[in-house]
């Protein structure tokens, strides 16, 4: 399906996505499922909540928390209501944090933890436009001056019982030119600037994405980037649209272990993370005895020999193609295990992918496709995909982007889309 709004996303879910496991998370040692009904009816309830707290559409709402469903859900909550997000960093420092939500005029604030809580409370008194705090997590008790997220659903809950209608009545009235959020980019100079992008900007960039990369309900995508991070969060809009299932990783130490346990189908990275899983398979070849390095050694040299031809779209050499199922076997096959073994590809971007690792992952039968963005596109601008990949590259312009370079060659302008 194509979108119009964002709000479109949850109507689909809704209506044609019945499944157990739509977000997972890990709690107690154990992996816990949350159905797309339990997902649908907590974001009417944190709608409706917000909405009897005094939050109405344009109004800006800020979320400072960790990767986890509640963020998903409050994000969803926010633009059900016509209300703008604004997603703030968890590591930025309590000034940086202080100057986003100043700028923003932020009229809620939602905080995951009592140290996120912690991180904020000295600047709450300087900050006139907001006027709730609400928390995910209470421990022992909830701190000061903030509202436990339940009671937000409770209050959800009382508004939908006496008026059933309420919450479509709200979503029906965001239009694809509204704001739906404003993203703080460091920029090069002074201080963070805010990028203003409307649901017709996200849903832009949803429907073209979708037509180029293959995303079905048999996915499973492994969550690990920020959500605060443009790239992560359209990407999750489109896991959603398409109905695949996303499972957060406890944090970034923890992906390694969180990869082999979800085993997903799919994930979206920075090229740190591939050139981390390169060179530690490189450094751990190393330790191994002489036989042991130079198996490593011939599977890589045939693993990519056999992908440049692919990628060239020529023969693989006679040699590379009788040998591959032994390198296979022997070295690539034991890299995928680790990574979960159910990999279909990879999406990388946010600075450039060094070919080295591209070529070593290709060589282990696992895609990696690389693209090219911006915060004030959507973000995607350029993606290779599985029919047409080109190591070194960032692929074609996607559908509906239009690309001009400027005339001393150094910067590229986009436009297009709704």
């Amino acid at each position: 399906m194509e979108i119009r709004t964002l709000c479109d996303i949850l109507t689909h879910l809704d209506r044609h996505v019945r499944r157990p496991d739509l977000l997972r998370f890990k709690s107690g040692g154990a992996w816990r499922d949350i159905s797309t009904e339990d997902f649908v009816s907590t974001v009417r309830s944190l709608a409706l909540g917000l909405e009897s707290l005094g939050i109405r559409k344009g109004d800006r709402v800020a979320i400072l928390s960790e990767n986890r469903p509640e963020w998903t859900a409050f994000d969803h909550a926010i633009l059900s209501l016509g209300a703008i997000g604004v997603p703030i960093y968890p590591t930025l420092l309590t000034d940086q944090a202080r100057f986003i939500l100043d700028n923003s005029q932020a009229r809620a604030l939602v905080v995951s933890t009592a140290a996120q809580m912690e991180k904020v409370r000295p600047c709450l008194s300087s900050l006139p436009d907001l006027a709730r705090v609400i928390i995910l997590e209470t421990g022992a008790g909830t701190p000061e001056g903030a509202i436990p997220w339940g009671a937000v659903i409770q209050a959800g809950e009382a508004v939908h019982r006496s008026d059933p209608g309420r919450f479509e009545a709200i979503r029906s009235g965001v239009a694809p030119e509204d704001l739906a959020s404003i993203l703080y980019t460091s920029g090069t100079t002074g201080e963070p600037k805010g990028v203003m992008l409307t649901h017709a900007n996200f849903a832009s960039n949803v429907n073209a994405t979708l037509r180029i990369v293959p995303i079905s309900r048999d996915d499973s995508a492994l969550s690990f980037l920020p959500l605060s991070h443009v790239l992560e969060r359209m990407a999750e809009f489109a896991f959603l649209t398409a109905g695949a299932s996303i499972s957060y990783a406890e944090s970034m130490e923890a992906v390694p272990q969180n990869i082999a346990e979800v085993r997903p189908t799919l994930a979206v990275s920075v090229p740190r993370l591939f050139d981390k899983v390169h060179d530690r398979a490189i450094t751990a070849a190393r330790a191994l005895a002489l036989p042991g390095r130079l198996v490593f050694a011939l599977a890589l040299g045939i693993g990519r020999k056999r992908a440049r031809a692919i990628l060239d779209q020529r023969p693989v050499p006679p040699m590379a193609r009788l040998l591959y199922p032994l390198a296979d076997r022997l070295v690539f096959s034991k890299l995928r295990e680790k990574m979960g073994g159910r990999i279909r590809f990879f999406v990388s971007g946010g600075a450039p992918l060094a070919p080295r690792s591209a070529e070593f992952f290709y060589a282990a039968g696992i895609r990696v496709l690389e693209g090219y963005g911006l915060t004030e596109t959507s973000p995607v601008i350029s993606a290779n995909t599985l029919e047409r990949t080109r190591i070194g590259t960032v692929g074609p312009v996607i559908p509906g982007v239009e690309v001009r370079i400027a005339g001393d060659g150094d910067e590229a302008f986009a436009g297009g889309g709704p």
